[in-house]
């Protein structure tokens, strides 16, 4: 008897495994999906900024005391690099609060993600169509975008010549736009995606062969946890993406979706605040570029 129940366990473990395994391979690595000839490549860089914490009520007090302002303005957002990241790590430099002797209080600091940018390259196999691109998570600093230039590109410049063998003026950024937040329509799931904005460009390549990107990024503050969602959460948006160009009159070659995990709070390079997905617009629908 304890034979029977066994065996009638593991089998009911297995056919549980064998579906949720089912699951897995169809949603997260789109086995069953429509698949693309065309061959894909890819490289990522991240821009950080560091932002000052809003100063509390016993800093503002000691700030009155030692008639002391902070030189730079609380809130404020700025870019590190270089000789100003040298320059941030000293006190006088910091926006730190003097209360007495050589003692400096520094105001507490967090760094996030500002832009995630690179390049999509596309081939088959003859010619590669290049998509330089640049998300920017937070959508009040998108009006401040950097160009992507190959010279900002060239810590990759020795690791794939072939993907940067092209000059600034064979490509185009189009346009980009803002879109609010997605919601699945079920509130107990949007509170457990914590999606934000859409920031969403259109890249054209401009030589022969001639063709054109749509490149969105979406922010989540849901954690990692969500890369095992991708695959739906980036057709879903991909679809919606097309549908609104359409309602414009625009159409692209691909669209490339990526996924941003907790831009505020980042650790790791691109490959663990960041995947992607991307897709070749067909007339059957959407076929992934692998």
């Amino acid at each position: 008897m304890k034979a029977r129940i066994a065996v009638a366990f593991a089998a009911s473990v297995g056919c549980v495994a064998l579906i949720a395994g089912a699951a897995y391979a169809v949603t997260v690595l789109e086995w069953v999906m429509p698949a693309s000839n065309l061959q894909l490549g890819y490289a990522a860089a991240l821009d950080f900024s560091i932002k000052t914490a809003e100063m509390s009520g016993l800093d503002a007090q000691a700030q009155d005391i030692q008639a002391q302002s902070a030189e730079t303005p609380d809130g404020q957002t700025k870019p590190v690099s270089g000789a100003q990241a040298a320059a941030a790590a000293e006190p006088e430099h910091s926006g730190g609060i003097r209360l007495g002797g050589n003692v400096i209080e520094q105001p507490a600091t967090t760094r996030k993600i500002s832009s995630v940018y690179g390049l999509f390259t596309v081939s088959d196999g003859k010619s590669i169509q290049r998509f330089p691109y640049s998300i920017v998570p937070d959508m009040f600093d998108r009006d401040q975008r950097e160009p992507v230039t190959r010279e900002r590109l060239k810590r990759f410049h020795s690791r794939a010549p072939a993907y940067f063998d092209y000059s600034d003026s064979d490509w185009k950024l189009e346009s980009c736009k803002s879109y609010l937040t997605p919601s699945t329509g079920i509130s107990s799931v949007d509170v457990r995606l914590r999606l934000g904005s859409s920031d969403v460009c259109v890249v054209r390549w401009l030589k022969e062969p001639q063709a054109t990107m749509l490149i969105g990024g979406v922010v989540t503050d849901g954690g990692r946890w969500l890369r095992h969602l991708i695959t739906p959460i980036c057709r879903l948006m991909s679809i919606g993406w097309l549908e609104e160009l359409a309602a414009d009159g625009g159409k692209v070659d691909y669209v490339a979706c990526a996924l941003i995990y907790d831009p505020d709070r980042p650790t790791g390079g691109p490959r663990d605040v960041m995947d992607r997905r991307v897709y070749q617009v067909t007339g059957k629908g959407l076929a992934v570029i692998r």
